[in-house]
């Protein structure tokens, strides 16, 4: 099979597990939305945007050493196991013994009891990392949809069961730990037979070497996050924290849909694209050009239509965030560019500018969320905003540079994505006043069926390069175009 046919089969596997579960967890939100309230919502995001450094584990750093080294031995998964454990343990250890003092700053009970059933991921998350990085390798995106959808279907189910059963905010952090272990038993039947038992540190200085920055460099996004909640918590309150998580999981949709379903196969068909050709230039700006075609006119319909998605996503209890939703589709128009960075350079093993990138946009949207803390909630968001905007223009000025694309070029490639984009806001504009008339269940749904057609008009008469790749679907049933 080659390379393309492999990427191809890759990504519909990776897609399909990817909708399974988002399609679980949009279940599990518009179930969970109705039986917690907004300050509920608030204690487990706090506690879950500090204890979201646990992703790292198994994401970054030492797992992306597995997936971007050609030769993987016996002893150097021994030694990534080893280092995978000790950080796993160091990080759950520290958040159970500050989980007291964390809570007490929030003057809440709630966060030292949802940080200390979180914790428990650190712990057993390191046993099943290097199977999964593995398989990521291999580009088995098969067994890992077996993985992600079983984690994920009991994650979903036992959330709205504890819910159900009133243990309130507790029944996120419950859940969180029983999908995690799911996770890591389903990943020992897809671990392969020569895989070593046991623990060693053979070559762990060149295992360290990349992984640190890597590592480091993944945990600052994750840190920011971590910083932007213990921010509102403290200078607003939880129930301010549980309205800008709503708004930016409305925003953070297509991120769940499209992105995040596509990232687990970017790195490792960049380094192989690189490794066999040489070069990526055409592949990262053609994902660009289709990211943009996706992203602009959604973020446009999302605007228009951010009552309606509240309102039945969620219920009348999340009205104060219809706003905020609204302002995050302008971060939402931004992402396309910078939304697989890090695959991109890590792929180049260029793990410094990674290092750069994260330091300089997450630091800056710290320094940012900070000064709008001093005012209003709606100065977070449009500081968020802002620094992402920092991030795409740090991002395109790399771009540039590595890939040997002047800005013109690059824009050029988007002009397609452009007319699409204007197309579906003149045909929003144009319907916005009927469709007021309808209420919200009717008008989200009237709106998505017009979104629908505007958009796959516009990509058809437009010759986009999405309608190349649906074309490719319909005539091989598979995902990218050969890459």
């Amino acid at each position: 099979m080659n390379n393309g046919s492999n990427a191809r089969q890759s990504l519909g596997f990776s897609i399909a597990s990817h909708y399974s579960v988002f399609s679980f967890q949009l279940i599990s939100t518009i179930v969970i939305s109705r039986l917690l309230t907004p300050e509920e919502i608030g204690v487990f995001a706090v506690a879950a945007s500090i204890i979201i450094l646990s992703k790292i584990v198994r994401d970054y750093g030492i797992a992306n050493y597995i997936i971007r080294h050609q030769d993987i031995s016996p002893e150097i998964l021994k030694t990534c196991f080893t280092l995978l454990l000790a950080v796993g343990f160091a990080l759950g250890g520290l958040t159970y013994s500050m989980a007291g003092i964390i809570g007490d700053f929030f003057q809440s009970a709630g966060v030292t009891k949802v940080l200390i059933i979180l914790a428990l991921n650190f712990f057993i998350m390191p046993f099943g990392a290097n199977t999964y990085a593995y398989l990521k390798k291999t580009f088995c995106f098969h067994q890992i949809a077996i993985i992600d959808i079983c984690s994920g279907a009991v994650g979903v189910l036992s959330a709205i069961f504890f819910a159900y059963m009133g243990e309130k905010y507790l029944s996120l952090a419950y859940s969180s730990v029983l999908s995690t272990l799911t996770g890591v038993i389903v990943s020992k039947f897809f671990k392969p037979s020569w895989f070593p038992n046991g623990i060693g540190l053979s070559g762990w200085k060149k295992v360290v070497r990349f992984s640190l920055p890597l590592g480091i460099s993944g945990s600052l996004s994750q840190l920011a996050a971590t910083v932007i909640g213990v921010l509102i918590g403290r200078f607003f309150g939880l129930f301010e924290v549980g309205i800008y998580s709503r708004a930016f999981s409305t925003y953070s949709l297509f991120d769940h849909a499209i992105v995040q379903a596509i990232r687990p196969v970017m790195l490792p068909a960049l380094s192989r694209k690189l490794l066999n050709e040489g070069h990526i230039c055409s592949v990262y700006t053609r994902t660009v050009e289709m990211l943009t075609g996706l992203a602009w006119p959604f973020y446009i319909w999302l605007w228009f239509n951010a009552e309606s998605v509240v309102y039945c996503l969620y219920g009348d209890q999340w009205s104060e965030s219809i706003q905020f939703v609204k302002v995050f589709c302008l971060a939402g128009m931004l992402n396309p560019f910078i939304a697989f960075y890090s695959a991109l350079f890590t792929a180049f093993g260029d793990i410094k500018r990674v290092f750069r990138f994260e330091l300089v946009a997450n630091l800056s949207k710290i320094i940012f969320i900070y000064i709008a803390c001093q005012f209003e909630l709606v100065a977070v968001v449009y500081a968020f905003v802002f620094s992402v905007f920092i991030a795409m223009v740090i991002g395109i000025l790399d771009y540039s540079q590595k890939l040997n694309v002047t800005a013109y070029g690059f824009f050029k490639v988007l002009k397609k994505s452009a007319v699409v984009s204007i197309a579906c806001y003149l045909v929003f504009i144009l319907s916005d006043p009927y469709l007021s008339n309808f209420d919200n269940l009717q008008r989200l749904l009237i709106s998505l069926v017009v979104y629908f057609i505007t958009w796959a008009t516009s990509i058809f008469l437009s010759s986009h390069a999405i309608k190349k790749e649906l074309l490719l679907l319909w005539k091989v049933n598979g995902g990218f175009s050969k890459f």
